[in-house]
């Protein structure tokens, strides 16, 4: 929980002097949603990478920067999600729920085991599933579209300079 993040985050704060402000630590808490690799990879990529001076305090910039490079590089327990979203009765239920469809007809262990596995959880005792986490829901649709962006060409539009500003002359010309 939120309190828990606090204490995690406060024994670094004890051990090097290196503060952890209080929104960071609450955005940390709201992108995780308290999952316990999530937390300690966030602090990790910022306290040993990013923010090394522990004289800087940790601030949301840090905590959003680090949980986008945290996506991007999809670690290993990140990885080993989007393998599991290649499986069947994981995409039966998680592509609906990103397309905004109702879910088919599927089986209630499914459903539970994604809520074991932590893609999934309850909304409240009595709502429906929603993806675990904001991160989370960063990462499944990247991992479900991956194939289908590696097969696309790569385009290369003759109105952009090597360095991606806006050529007008040549998009003039290619109307």
């Amino acid at each position: 929980n939120a309190a828990e993040v606090g204490e995690l985050y406060q024994q670094h704060t004890d051990d090097t002097g290196q503060v952890f402000t209080p929104l960071a630590v609450s955005i940390a808490f709201d992108l995780t949603q308290g999952q316990p690799w999530l937390v300690n990879a966030l602090a990790k990529e910022i306290v040993e990478e990013m923010v090394t001076d522990t004289d800087v305090a940790i601030t949301p910039e840090h905590i959003h920067s680090a949980a986008e490079v945290l996506i991007k590089r999809q670690d290993t327990h990140l990885d080993s999600l989007a393998e599991k979203l290649q499986t069947n009765r994981v995409r039966a239920i998680i592509e609906p729920m990103l397309a905004g469809q109702t879910l088919g007809d599927t089986p209630s262990d499914d459903r539970q085991y994604l809520i074991d596995l932590g893609l999934l959880r309850r909304r409240d005792p009595a709502g429906g599933l929603i993806i675990a986490n904001p991160i989370y829901r960063e990462v499944i649709p990247r991992a479900l579209a991956q194939g289908t962006a590696d097969s696309l060409p790569h385009i290369s539009p003759s109105w952009l300079t090597q360095s991606g500003e806006l050529d007008t002359e040549a998009l003039l010309e290619a109307l």
